[in-house]
């Protein structure tokens, strides 16, 4: 799924969602919720803590978003990482924000952020582990990510 050298943004809703809010001329003084869809994964963009609370990058955003916008108050939905975009095509949630990547199709029906980082596919082992030097080289080892 991932390529080398794809580009990946980070929330779908950013600071540059963020602006566009503030500037809505339609606020009522009741705040609107905004339901946004998450799954949960990948670290460090979206992830469940130790006490069981959604947490990472994109929901901090939201939630320093929802700190300084009043007219708005953000919920999360955890789903599955394929219910996303659907979901946000039939209304259940009206932002999704999971690390997601970006292509022509998906540009053309969505607002994305600017991008928060680009990626390549990488290992990143101690200086001194010499045994570890390729992809294959990771069979049956334990990582926090696959490659897929």
């Amino acid at each position: 799924m991932f390529k080398t050298g794809k580009l990946f943004l980070g929330a779908v809703l950013a600071l540059g969602i963020g602006a566009a809010i503030l500037t809505n001329p339609q606020a009522t003084q009741a705040a609107t919720t905004v339901s946004v869809g998450t799954s949960g994964g990948p670290k460090p963009f979206t992830y469940v803590d130790d006490n069981n609370k959604l947490v990472g990058y994109d929901v901090d955003t939201v939630r320093a978003i929802d700190k300084v916008v009043p007219e708005y108050k953000f919920t999360f939905q955890k789903m599955e990482i394929t219910s996303l975009l659907t979901s946000l095509d039939s209304g259940r949630i009206q932002v999704a924000a999971n690390n997601f990547a970006s292509n022509p199709q998906r540009r053309e029906k969505y607002y994305y952020s600017k991008p928060v980082f680009r990626d390549r596919d990488v290992l990143v082992v101690l200086k001194d582990n010499k045994s570890i030097k390729k992809f294959d080289d990771i069979a049956g080892k334990t990582t926090i990510a696959r490659r897929g």
